[in-house]
């Protein structure tokens, strides 16, 4: 990502926060975790490590393992809630960086993926609809495959 559009990115970060919010908000909760009053609090530390990542190594190493589906569907029984949080923060990216150059746009929308996987996937390690029949034990061989799957 060029220094520019860095740059660009992190003077658009009151208006990322601000889209991103108004879109979490106008999602229904699933439950307590999922309100947007305890997700707020995650939206600055989450700006500040897309942006970390980006001037740290400018672009993925394997970029073609990104996610392809939804962040929303990432979530086999759909209700982990950073889903959620980090389908509208890519929307919000998506509505701030009109006007970034595509290249930069994409990183950054990868950069932004692959953070939210990660958190993502490891609230559906402890997820209790887990333990139900059909769903593979956390961290096994099979929840792995099931991860990797979504990731494309």
């Amino acid at each position: 990502m060029k220094a520019s559009s860095l740059q660009w990115l992190a003077g658009r970060t009151p208006a990322w926060k601000f889209e991103w919010e108004s879109l979490l908000r106008r999602e229904p909760s699933t439950s307590a975790l999922g309100h947007p009053d305890t997700l707020v609090y995650k939206m600055d530390e989450t700006i500040r490590e897309v942006l970390c990542a980006l001037q740290r190594q400018p672009r993925l190493l394997r970029p073609e393992r990104q996610q392809l589906n939804s962040l929303e569907r990432h979530c086999a029984c759909l209700l982990n809630p950073l889903s959620k949080f980090y389908a509208t923060g890519e929307v919000s990216l998506h509505a701030v960086a009109v006007g970034m150059d595509r290249m930069d746009l994409d990183e950054a929308l990868r950069r932004f993926r692959f953070l939210g996987l990660e958190e993502i996937e490891s609230l559906c390690g402890v997820c209790q609809n887990r333990l139900k029949p059909g769903y593979p034990e956390a961290h096994s061989a099979d929840w792995e495959a099931r991860c990797a799957a979504y990731r494309g």
